[in-house]
C-alpha cells in the first residue's frame, strides 16, 4: 500500500520508526545473568560436523533459501509478466503470512505427538511438490488468471512445507546435545541463515522464471533427500546425547 500510493522511500522511513520503537523496548528490558550450571565447553567441529547437526541444519537453510528466491523474484513477476499493482503483492503476502501461520499452529499441536522427524518430512514432501509445480507451471499455455492461480498455490505451499521444516529441522539439530546446546543453536542459525544468504546472491542471477523455479525445485529436492536420511544418523554417536525428543 505504501508502494502504491506513497513514495518507495516512505517503506524506510517505517522502518526506521519500528527499528527505533524496538530499540527503545530492548534498552528498557530487563537483563537477567545466564548462570553457567558447569556447562562443558563442547569444540565446534564436535557439533557441526556432526551428521544429527548438519543434516537437518542443512536441509531447514535449503528451504529457507528456497523461500528466499520465491520471495526475490516475484515482485518482478507480479509487475511484469502478470501486470499487477504493488499493493496487490502486499496483499498477496496476507496469503503466505496465513500458511505459515498455520503451519506454526500445526506444529505446536502435532509436534510431541508426532515428532520433528516426521514433521521434517511432511514439510521437505510439502516443499518438494511446491517446487515442482512452481517449475513445471510456466510450460503448459496457461492464460494469465490461470496461471497466476498455480503460482500462488506453489507459493502458499512452498512456505506452509518451511512452517515444518524450519522449526523442526532447528530443533532436530540441537536436540542431541545435552551438552554445548546453546552453542548449537548459534551454529544452527549461522548455518541456515547462511544458506539463505547464498541464496539471495544467486537469485538476482537467474531473471528467468524457468531458471530460477527449476534451481528451486531442486533446492527442495536436496532437502527431502537430506531429511530423508536423518534416519541412517540417528544411530549413530554424537557428543553428550540427550534422549529427550521432540
Amino acid at each position: 500500500a505504501l508502494a502504491s500510493f506513497t513514495s518507495w522511500r516512505t517503506g524506510f522511513g517505517v522502518l526506521g520508526v519500528l527499528g527505533a520503537a524496538l530499540a527503545a523496548v530492548a534498552l528498557r528490558t530487563e537483563n537477567t545473568t545466564v548462570r553457567d550450571n558447569n556447562e562443558r565447553i563442547v569444540r565446534w567441529n564436535a557439533i557441526v560436523l556432526t551428521p544429527q547437526f548438519y543434516k537437518p541444519a542443512i536441509a531447514g537453510g535449503l528451504g529457507f533459501g528456497a523461500i528466499v528466491l520465491v520471495q526475490q523474484s516475484s515482485p518482478f513477476l507480479f509487475s511484469d509478466r502478470f501486470d499487477l499493482q504493488p499493493w496487490a503483492f502486499g496483499a498477496f503476502g496476507i496469503l503466505y503470512g496465513t500458511a505459515y501461520f498455520s503451519g506454526a499452529l500445526y506444529v505446536n499441536r502435532r509436534a510431541t505427538t508426532v515428532g520433528s522427524e516426521k514433521l521434517m518430512r511432511r514439510g521437505a514432501l510439502c516443499m518438494l511438490l511446491a517446487g515442482l509445480v512452481l517449475m513445471l507451471c510456466w510450460y503448459p499455455p496457461l492464460g494469465s488468471t490461470p496461471l497466476l492461480a498455480v503460482f500462488l498455490l506453489g507459493y502458499i505451499a512452498l512456505t506452509f512445507g518451511q512452517s515444518l521444516l524450519f522449526p523442526n529441522s532447528a530443533a532436530s539439530a540441537v536436540t542431541h546435545f545435552a551438552e554445548g546446546g546453546a552453542i548449537a543453536v548459534a551454529y544452527c542459525g549461522l548455518v541456515q541463515q547462511g544458506i539463505a544468504g547464498i541464496a539471495s546472491v544467486v537469485g538476482p542471477l537467474a531473471s528467468d522464471e524457468r531458471v530460477w523455479s527449476a534451481i528451486v525445485a531442486l533446492i527442495t529436492a536436496a532437502a527431502t533427500a537430506l531429511v530423508f536420511s536423518l534416519r541412517t544418523a540417528s544411530s549413530e554417536p554424537t557428543v553428550g546425547t540427550s534422549h529427550a525428543r521432540h
